[in-house]
């Protein structure tokens, strides 16, 4: 069975943990969708079409993710006043096949803000549909540099659904290096 690991910010050995849905462990502490959406709601500055999804087929197949499921959706995570750098975001998302699935691609814009201005920002496009039979998860991984966030700064990251109507994401993480 699939279960899910979701952690408030913290810092551990130079990673911060924004959430972490975990399909490889036994031990997980959240288990449903509705959860997802509890845990993730004090991150969330605006949200159209974006929620904890579990899917489940078979009887046991738990694909529990965070979903996009209608076209155009998005959101936007907002996290104020950071107490730790933050230098990269890595990110599982899934990829599908099927009519749900056709053209599916999310944009991911991240932003850091210096007070009220706009210090760094840079985005980047993750498709989420291929021509196999399966559904596959694949890690992306965006290493900031020299736009790192420092501590006392704003991130924005805003996720928008830019082609189909499904995208998933499994797990998210915003670390300090």
């Amino acid at each position: 069975m699939f279960q899910i690991h979701l952690f408030r910010p913290f810092l551990t050995y130079g990673l911060l943990l924004f959430f972490l849905v975990n399909q490889a462990t036994p031990a997980g502490t959240i288990r449903s969708a509705m959860a997802v959406n509890r845990y993730i709601k004090p991150f969330v500055e605006s949200n159209n079409g974006w929620r904890g999804k579990n899917d489940v087929r078979n009887g046991w197949q738990n694909k529990l993710g965070f979903v996009a499921d209608k076209a155009r959706s998005s959101v936007v995570f907002r996290l104020a006043n950071i107490t730790n750098r933050i230098s990269s975001l890595t990110l599982s998302s899934l990829k599908s096949y099927g009519d749900d699935w056709a053209k599916s691609e999310a944009e991911f814009n991240v932003t850091v803000w210096k007070e009220e201005a706009i210090e760094h920002a840079t985005s980047f496009r993750i498709k989420g549909y291929h021509n196999q039979n399966t559904s596959i998860s694949y890690p992306f991984r965006l290493d900031l540099g020299g736009q790192s966030a420092a501590p006392g700064r704003t991130l924005t990251l805003e996720i928008s659904l830019l082609g189909g109507t499904t995208f998933k994401i499994i797990s998210l993480m915003l670390c300090s290096r």
